[in-house]
C-alpha cells in the first residue's frame, strides 16, 4: 500500500512530518493557525537544543510577544518584561491576545 503524503497546515509549515503527533504538536498547530494569518505573527522554530518553537509578534524586527506550548500548558513570553503568562487553552490565548495586541504592535 503506499504511503500518504502528509498534509501541510495552512500556515505554510509542518513540523510533524515523519512522526506522531502529541497533544502539544496539535495544540501548537492549532496556535499557528489562529496566529499565523494575523499581521505580524510568525512562526519561529528552535534553534537551541532542547527549547520550543514558539509563534512571535514581530514589530519591526523586535520581537514583541512569543508563544510556546509545553506540557498541555500554553505560555505567552514578553521579552522586554521578561513576564510569562500561562493560560489554559487556545480560547484562552485568542482572548489574551485579542484583549491585548494592539498595545504590543504600537511603535
Amino acid at each position: 500500500m503506499p504511503k500518504a503524503l502528509p498534509s501541510t497546515p495552512s500556515h505554510g509549515y509542518d513540523r510533524n512530518v515523519g512522526r506522531v503527533m502529541s497533544s502539544d504538536d496539535e495544540l501548537f498547530d492549532h496556535i499557528g493557525d489562529a496566529l499565523g494569518s494575523r499581521p505580524g505573527w510568525n512562526y519561529e522554530p528552535s534553534t537551541t537544543p532542547g527549547a520550543l518553537p514558539s509563534w512571535c509578534l514581530d514589530v519591526h524586527g523586535e520581537i514583541r510577544l512569543s508563544v510556546s506550548v509545553n506540557h498541555g500548558a500554553v505560555t505567552i513570553y514578553i521579552p522586554n518584561q521578561d513576564h510569562e503568562i500561562v493560560v489554559d487553552d487556545l480560547d484562552a490565548l485568542t482572548k489574551w491576545i485579542d484583549t491585548n495586541e494592539a498595545q504590543f504592535l504600537q511603535h
